[in-house]
């Protein structure tokens, strides 16, 4: 074996050197993040409740798998906190899970996909999406889709949606009723036609834009002098889609109305829309479909 030369031996001290310097660096960083994860989980056990929703967020950050059990009992525990505020723990504890993805979350988490809080159910939706997880049911897929306001995934399958969707007519946020509404509109079952006429009184004008659009779809006769009465809605828009919808439908019956209504409108885009819905009922009949 050759001798190394003094320069060689030099050097390979050097490095030997800036290995263990590295390696320390390495190891102390390790400590210095395993000391900040446990300082975090203990605020997120006992801090108050802004600061353990500040814990989650950076636990989810530090991807720190040591957390995951501390913060699914964060999830679980029972918080007295107003509702709103304990939800917004709950999102911030939900999203740390979709960051960390370590699969002891997926089978707490898919529970909270039924939530009635608007944001822990979507939350919910993205962290599981995170996690790969894909629904184990045709009733799980629905109450995924519905998490995830998957509206067009659950137009497609169709008849099989229809109760789900009904039941987020009822749903506290605009958002989901108004999608509710439209996704029921495109599957075309006439089920939907009561609850959408109730629809069109609901104090979102978004929700109400969603039903009248739906119905003018079904033409149900049903529905004809509900909406016949929204074409003096206070929201603009309302009025135009229901204009629409009563063209569409080829409700005669509608005419009169639609008269009135076009001497009182002042927006032109309503206007047009009540003038083509007229130009429609001089030509086709009266006779919308059979209600079932």
């Amino acid at each position: 074996m050759a001798h190394l030369t003094h320069r060689q031996i030099t050097l390979i001290a050097v490095i030997a050197a800036i290995a263990i310097l590295v390696a320390g660096l390495i190891i102390e960083e390790q400590i210095r993040k395993k000391q900040k994860a446990a300082g975090l989980i203990a605020e997120l056990k006992a801090g108050e409740k802004d600061k353990r929703e500040e814990a989650a967020r950076a636990l989810g950050e530090m991807g720190d798998k040591a957390a995951v059990e501390p913060l699914l009992e964060c999830l679980r525990c029972d918080d007295p906190s107003p509702a709103s505020q304990q939800a917004s723990l709950q999102v911030a504890v939900i999203v740390a899970l979709g960051k960390i993805r370590d699969k002891r979350a997926i089978g707490p988490l898919t529970g909270y996909l039924k939530s009635e809080k608007y944001d822990v159910r979507k939350s919910t939706a993205e962290a599981l999406v995170s996690l790969l997880w894909k629904p184990e049911s045709e009733e799980q897929k629905i109450t995924f889709l519905i998490a995830r306001e998957d509206w067009d995934g659950l137009v497609k399958m169709r008849e099989r949606a229809v109760e789900p969707i009904l039941d987020m007519l009822r749903d506290r946020e605009p958002i989901v009723r108004a999608g509710a509404a439209g996704a029921l509109g495109d599957i075309g079952n006439r089920k939907a036609v009561e609850p959408l006429i109730d629809s069109l009184k609901d104090e979102a004008p978004s929700v109400r834009w969603g039903a009248a659009l739906s119905l003018g779809k079904l033409k149900d006769k049903r529905a004809i002098d509900p909406l016949i009465q929204r074409l003096k809605d206070e929201d603009r828009i309302v009025r135009r889609i229901a204009a629409e919808a009563l063209g569409n439908m080829g409700a005669t019956s509608a005419t009169g109305p639609l008269k009135e209504a076009l001497e009182k409108e002042t927006y032109r885009h309503v206007q047009f829309a009540i003038k083509d819905a007229l130009r429609k009922l001089k030509t086709e009949p009266d006779k919308p479909p059979e209600s079932r």
